[in-house]
């Protein structure tokens, strides 16, 4: 039996790079070579499903076999053998029954499963995150976290080029027809009067441990610890807005940054004479990451709201940065990303959270960028947004992604624990 990457690299619906991509990824995060090239972007679902098909010689269950299937024929399968054998029935036809499974090749499980419905047994290939959706859609198996992000991912994927299809499709109708789905464009709120930005000062981050270090795309640029470095004035557009963890007392306006024309001077906290600040921390994060991508936004958590904090790229807006407060649908990427998801990667759905976003560099969508949650103190205490625009991302990894944004959270929390300390009475004897 030809290998699935072969065969699918044969059909042309990868490349040779893809694939190794792909393979690397793997080797990182394990799982099924059909999973780790949707993570990757690498080609759509429909086509995976297609190469598994003529890989198994089985037909294949798709998105759409497994949307809503009669209750009637999910009672043919008990939940426990349901969720045992990971197979989901999905169409009854006479004595015949349809069951979409991963394994498709293990005939010991065909065999108990034909046994215990009691029919003549279709077997399909689903692809496994599809699997677990309806595992916990049907029987109340939960879907583990790495294949929730995937399907958030591929229903909203699919959820906007319909959206696009049925649009593009009306206005080709007629001028006078209803249009397609769409959402009313969105308008920026009123920029609000630009405070002074913040001093990149004590901008060293103790690196606990070093980074790995990886390449994130075309060039490759080793990922090193952040220590004491000037931010770039150049690139730099940032704003400070506090974080939402609890404060005894607000913190003092910082100095303004020194104009683009004058020499910034790094200061280390022994010059400063105290530990680095959060705004400092955060001024140091965004500028290692601006060395890799051509935009870098932070934005703060509070409660159900983001709001923005910092920020480096081109085209971004100091005033629509500062005045950015944002409370996302539940069915948005930043809503998964900032609850539960670790990791995101893809163009960000036509929604009116993501309009409000993008109105920071001045309102297009991406098609492709990453969003990750920067977690202090065991919470997602602010969303890190990249791109590379107006190009792809390009090679990424991840994991060392993550470590970065650890490291960053460590000193942030620090950063905490020194301020709330230092605002406790000293005990009289």
């Amino acid at each position: 039996m030809k290998r699935l990457g072969k065969l699918l690299s044969d059909r042309g619906s990868i490349t040779p790079e893809q694939l190794s991509r792909a393979l690397a990824h793997q080797r990182l995060a394990g799982g099924r070579l059909g999973t780790c090239l949707l993570e990757t972007n690498a080609l759509e679902e429909r086509d995976l499903l297609r190469g598994l098909s003529e890989q198994l010689h089985v037909p294949f269950a798709d998105e759409e076999d497994l949307r809503a299937i009669p209750q009637k024929t999910l009672a043919l399968l008990p939940a426990r053998a349901a969720r045992r054998c990971q197979a989901i029935p999905f169409r009854a036809l006479g004595g015949e029954l349809s069951l979409a499974m991963i394994d498709v090749r293990n005939l010991a499980l065909q065999d108990e499963l034909a046994f215990v419905t009691g029919r003549r047994l279709k077997v399909h290939i689903a692809l496994e995150a599809r699997l677990f959706e309806a595992l916990e859609r049907y029987y109340g198996e939960e879907c583990p976290r790495r294949y929730v992000q995937l399907v958030d991912r591929l229903n909203r994927t699919r959820y906007l080029w319909r959206g696009e299809a049925a649009a593009t499709a009306s206005e080709a109708e007629t001028a006078t027809a209803e249009p397609g789905w769409s959402l009313p464009p969105f308008t920026a709120p009123a920029p609000a009067p630009p405070p002074p930005l913040p001093n990149p000062e004590a901008l060293s981050m103790v690196p606990e441990p070093p980074l790995a270090t990886a390449p994130f795309g075309g060039t490759t640029v080793p990922l090193e610890p952040l220590p004491a470095m000037p931010v770039p004035q150049a690139p730099f557009t940032g704003r400070s807005v506090p974080f939402s963890e609890p404060a005894p007392e607000p913190e003092p306006v910082p100095a303004a940054v020194p104009a683009p024309d004058q020499t910034p001077v790094p200061v280390s906290p022994a010059q400063a004479g105290e530990p680095p600040s959060r705004d400092a921390i955060g001024a140091a994060l965004v500028a290692r990451l601006a060395v890799d991508f051509s935009r870098v936004l932070l934005l703060a958590v509070r409660a159900n709201r983001l709001t923005g904090w910092l920020g480096a790229g081109a085209d971004i807006s100091l005033d629509t940065l500062a005045s950015l407060a944002i409370a996302p649908e539940p069915t948005s990427i930043l809503t998964t990303v900032r609850d539960r998801a670790p990791f995101f990667r893809g163009p960000l759905p036509n929604l009116p959270s993501h309009h409000a976003l993008a109105a920071v560099w001045g309102g297009r969508l991406p098609e492709d960028c990453a969003l990750l949650p920067l977690p202090v103190g065991g919470r997602t205490a602010a969303l890190v947004y990249l791109d590379r625009e107006p190009e792809n991302l390009g090679t990424l990894d991840p994991v060392a992604l993550r470590e970065l944004l650890a490291a960053a959270g460590d000193q942030l929390a620090a950063q905490i624990r020194r301020r709330k300390a230092g605002s406790r009475p000293a005990s009289g004897r």
